[in-house]
């Protein structure tokens, strides 16, 4: 359902651009563009609406800001190293994003604590598993 919603989705978008610049080649559609939707969407939350977008915000105006006061010797050429950083650091230190949405949350709270893992996938184990908990603490 997901692909579907997906696919659908970019069909649509795709039928606008073409309309509105006429003309479509694979070269309009580049692998940094890609890298940069996946940056934007990891940094601000997976599955949040509102991480996405403050994601999008912080890291579109990160760049101006240090075009305009640069700092340690930064370079717009490299700006895709500088996002491959925050990639890595916010996977390491803050893997939810800046604003997680509440299930993202609660699944890597609950690996955090030995019960389950953190990738959504997993139907549980005997005794119970992510849906059987229902503690307060759980719902962070």
């Amino acid at each position: 359902m997901a692909f579907a919603i997906g696919a659908s989705t970019s069909g649509v978008a795709g039928v606008i651009v073409a309309s509105q610049i006429g003309f479509v080649e694979p070269g309009d559609f580049t692998v940094q563009l890609s890298i940069l939707i996946l940056v934007l969407v990891i940094f601000g939350g997976m599955g949040s609406l509102a991480g996405a977008v403050v994601g999008a915000a912080v890291l579109q105006w990160l760049p101006q800001f240090l075009r305009v006061h640069p700092l340690f010797g930064y370079n717009q050429l490299d700006l895709y190293i500088y996002f491959g950083a925050i990639l890595i650091l916010m996977m390491i230190f803050r893997p939810e994003g800046l604003i997680p949405s509440r299930r993202r949350r609660r699944e890597i709270a609950l690996a955090e604590h030995g019960v389950g893992s953190a990738d959504a996938m997993e139907t549980g184990h005997a005794g119970g598993g992510l849906a059987a908990v229902t503690s307060p603490e759980a719902d962070l």
